[in-house]
């Protein structure tokens, strides 16, 4: 039988931790962050073969969306921390950690049946996002300003279609961008 991946995490879960979200103090949300003895590296390429990534730098980090119980959380894994966002509270936190360290042992697990993939994705400028929107700032998007959005386009927050008032070839090279 295979060598686990995370042997020594396997019932670990003090190993988490909560940390304030620097950019939704106001909401009282969390980030659940790990800090471990293993390096995570070698997970990298399979992880960005499968998942929805939205930042890859081969042997530095990955980011990319995550769902669990039918809400996005955003996963970041550097070489020995894995950190995720946002989580109301430490029963949370230990529910997503539990899941996504099931799901990161089972693409190890997997890995003879995955095509790796070692190339880098750049999340775009939010600024070179806005010059491509119509600027209206009228808010029907869901967000406060044309920059809002682009910034919240950049993350996968949000996806293009959001505007009523982009053309469609517009749409489509964000889309394209995006991806």
């Amino acid at each position: 039988m295979e060598e686990k991946f995370f042997p020594s995490l396997m019932n670990e879960d003090e190993l988490l931790r909560l940390e304030q979200a620097y950019c939704y103090p106001a909401k009282g949300c969390y980030k659940g962050l790990v800090k471990l003895d293993i390096d995570l590296t070698p997970l990298f390429p399979y992880l960005r073969a499968v998942a929805k990534t939205l930042y890859f730098e081969p042997q530095e980090k990955i980011i990319f969306k995550y769902q669990h119980n039918g809400k996005d959380y955003k996963v970041f894994l550097s070489k020995n921390e894995v950190s995720f966002a946002l989580v109301s509270d430490k029963d949370e936190a230990c529910e997503v950690w539990k899941s996504l360290k099931d799901y990161l042992e089972g693409i190890w697990e997997k890995r003879s049946e995955i095509q790796p993939s070692f190339k880098p994705v750049q999340r775009p400028n939010p600024l070179e996002i806005y010059k491509l929107l119509p600027k209206t700032n009228c808010k029907e998007c869901g967000f406060l300003s044309c920059l809002a959005f682009a910034s919240a386009l950049t993350t996968g927050d949000a996806d293009p279609a959001q505007c009523p008032y982009l053309d469609n070839k517009t749409e489509k090279f964000l889309r394209e961008t995006l991806s």
